[in-house]
């Protein structure tokens, strides 16, 4: 059983949005994963139970019939899951050890001027006026949506550290963004490279490729990490409460059927069907929708700027239609 999408008008916008909106529901499910899981241990299980989501899905949708794949057609897609996943997911998660949540979601949002940067130059790709100025609306509600007031408060004396302290801080702070940016770097050219071969193969079976080859990669890394043990007992680790266990595993689950596999699949969709860069910014609308869903579902309170940047990123998401 295959489905169309050729003749769907914007379906390349659409699948953007939707991915945008299932990654801001697996963010609201990954977020609830309690503290003492180790993130190292969420990046390897979802990447391998996306893949069996994707293996189901081919199963039903395309069957088992492996596509011919020319060695250059292979070549990028291992040099996308390498470069995507395996260094980009081990650099991320290094940098959110490092930074604040407000320096890492500003970074994060650096991806999508990366794959601009990149789909000018590798795809040639161009954009009309009225397209620029979505993209500006777009990126102006993601920064400002995530400008933090704090209304002058100051830190007590007390609550200060010493000055060698506050430089390995100020140090760390460097470094986790350095890593960061590079991460953001290294997914946006792994998208773009990718985009030429979503012509030539089914997109379930390059999802199926990528995340099978990234995930061995996360393996190697795992190698060389002293709580390796640590890592693969996480979510199995007899020594934490049952209930705690089964939310865990519960989180973990949705969060990787709307994030690694839904948001995935509509994400190469989007990638497909539009230029790189317009897919790439509308994909950025996820920030806004996380803020959304953290309200109703997480109670967190909602700010003036964050709803003014709701209806700037909606402008901004209607305009790339043009």
């Amino acid at each position: 059983m295959s489905i169309n999408l050729d003749s769907i008008q914007y379906i390349g916008q659409i699948m953007s949005i939707i991915s945008a909106l299932t990654w801001a529901i697996a963010v609201i499910f990954y977020k609830s994963i309690p503290s003492k899981i180790h993130p190292m241990a969420t990046i390897l299980y979802k990447n391998i139970l996306s893949l069996i989501f994707f293996l189901i899905s081919i199963g039903i949708f395309i069957g088992f019939h492996l596509p011919v794949i020319t060695k250059r057609n292979i070549l990028i897609i291992a040099l996308s899951a390498i470069t995507g996943i395996t260094i980009s997911d081990a650099l991320l998660f290094y940098a959110f050890q490092k930074i604040s949540a407000t320096l890492y979601s500003i970074i994060v949002s650096t991806y999508a001027v990366f794959v601009v940067i990149f789909s000018i130059l590798m795809l040639h790709e161009t954009l009309n006026f009225i397209q620029i100025l979505g993209i500006i609306l777009i990126v102006i509600a993601v920064f400002n949506s995530m400008m933090n007031f704090n209304n002058g408060k100051k830190e007590n004396k007390g609550e200060k550290g010493s000055e060698k302290e506050e430089k390995d801080k100020r140090r760390q702070t460097i470094y986790g963004a350095i890593a960061g940016i590079i991460s953001m770097l290294s997914l946006a050219f792994s998208v773009v490279i990718l985009k030429p071969v979503l012509m030539d193969i089914d997109m379930m079976w390059i999802s199926a490729l990528r995340i099978s080859i990234g995930t061995a990669g996360i393996f190697v890394i795992l190698l060389f990490m002293p709580s390796k043990r640590q890592v693969i007992n996480s979510y199995t680790d007899k020594s934490l409460d049952k209930e705690y266990r089964k939310a865990a595993i519960r989180s973990l689950f949705w969060g990787t059927f709307f994030g690694m596999f839904i948001s995935t699949a509509t994400w190469l969709l989007g990638m497909k069907y539009i230029q790189a860069s317009i897919a790439s910014i509308l994909n950025q609308l996820s920030n806004i929708f996380i803020l959304v869903f953290a309200a109703i579902f997480l109670k967190e309170k909602l700010r003036l700027n964050q709803i003014v940047s709701f209806i700037l990123a909606t402008a901004g998401a209607l305009l790339t239609f043009f």
